[in-house]
């Protein structure tokens, strides 16, 4: 990660940190793919402010441990050490769940990121991925953005956008099983507009409009197509057992 993109989620994460409703919809990825054996470890590589590693213990999943590079003490429940995601101070096979969300991007090398991940997770373990995918209309109004240098895309200016198919190759030819490929948000007019009438409601009106409900993806069809052109692409990935005899 660039010391400017660094600076900026510093900034960011000194305010009020945002709970995450138990609806939120990459929660309910996470809940969905996770053991319900809550004495699991988890790991939220790159955790930022902790709002999902703090969600997770708020659910019983009391040994969840976050790593970031920000020096300064998170306003978190976890368990924190500063560290880059792709060199974890951790020994071989700690975890059992690992949560990488919106980070992936910023590393240089990938592959000696999932090859840390594959490092640091038992077998059967799994890996919770998402980010920007490289073909949504999203993204190409942050390359845009990006081009006139606006501020608000500021942490984006050096990540190289990639595909979902990008990264489903990365994790098979590092030992890695693709259970899921989705994501979430694929309107590019509907869900931004229904926000921005929600935002002017309640700073005008004091009006809090209920938040708009995403789905989990119920054909596999629209699973691709939302890994595809969506805001967000969600990846799960599971370390897969050594065969016998090997």
């Amino acid at each position: 990660m660039d010391k400017t993109t660094l600076n900026y989620y510093s900034s960011s994460f000194k305010g009020e940190k945002k709970n995450l409703p138990v609806d939120d919809i990459q929660i309910r990825y996470i809940l969905k793919y996770i053991s319900g054996d809550q004495t699991i470890s988890v790991l939220d590589a790159g955790c930022g402010d902790g709002r999902f590693g703090d969600k997770l213990i708020s659910l019983g999943y009391c040994n969840t441990f976050g790593v970031d590079l920000l020096r300064h003490r998170i306003p978190s429940i976890m368990n924190y050490c500063c560290a880059s995601i792709d060199k974890l101070p951790f020994h071989a096979e700690s975890f059992d769940f690992i949560i990488a969300n919106s980070v992936i991007y910023y590393l240089d090398n990938y592959e000696k990121l999932i090859k840390e991940f594959s490092r640091v997770l038992r077998y059967g373990g799994r890996v919770y991925i998402s980010a920007h995918t490289k073909f949504s209309p999203f993204t190409l109004k942050r390359r845009v953005q990006r081009y006139f240098g606006m501020r608000r895309v500021i942490h984006l200016k050096n990540v190289t956008f990639r595909s979902s198919k990008f990264y489903k190759e990365l994790s098979s030819r590092n030992g890695f099983e693709i259970l899921l490929a989705d994501g979430f948000q694929i309107s590019f007019i509907i869900v931004p507009l229904y926000q921005f009438i929600s935002r002017y409601c309640l700073k005008i009106f004091n009006l809090r409009l209920p938040n708009h409900p995403y789905r989990i993806s119920s054909s596999p069809t629209m699973s691709n197509l939302k890994s595809i052109f969506s805001y967000h692409s969600i990846l799960i990935f599971q370390k897969k057992q050594i065969s016998a005899g090997k």
